[in-house]
């Protein structure tokens, strides 16, 4: 990761022109007129299956 340092810097953004891997929020103005989607985990649970 390429601003691991940073808060907030977590990859979850692609940019579907360059195609080139993840995005930060840091290096997402560079793509600032290409289509981006951005990832969301929705969340983890935790624990096991229940019937």
């Amino acid at each position: 990761m390429l601003h691991a340092d940073l808060h907030k810097s977590e990859c979850n953004m692609y940019c579907l022109d360059c195609v080139n891997g993840a995005l930060c929020s840091v290096c997402l103005h560079l793509h600032e007129v290409h289509r981006v989607i951005q990832f969301d985990n929705g969340g983890y649970q935790t624990g096991g299956i229940t019937s």
